[in-house]
């Protein structure tokens, strides 16, 4: 039986990352007092260190791309239509 992917807020993981920054706790204590996986506090971590506001994007990255992926077809309809 497979497991879904569990997905966390982007408030989550700045909140976990903030329990190891700034309070303290070792990162295998954060995440099994957390139930997650050291790895991913470990990942979360480091995305917040080099990414700063921009990391964790979620969902904004999907629309903007999807966003430009409709443009670029609309684009092409009317170049298509107009030759």
């Amino acid at each position: 039986m497979t497991q879904k992917r569990k997905h966390y807020s982007k408030q989550f993981k700045i909140d976990a990352v903030e329990l190891v920054t700034k309070q303290g706790y070792k990162v295998s204590e954060a995440a099994r007092n957390l139930g997650i996986h050291h790895s991913s506090l470990k990942r979360w971590k480091k995305q917040l260190e080099t990414d700063g506001n921009q990391s964790f994007p979620g969902i904004v990255i999907s629309v903007k791309i999807l966003g430009l992926k409709f443009l670029s077809f609309i684009a092409g309809i009317y170049s298509s239509s107009s030759g």
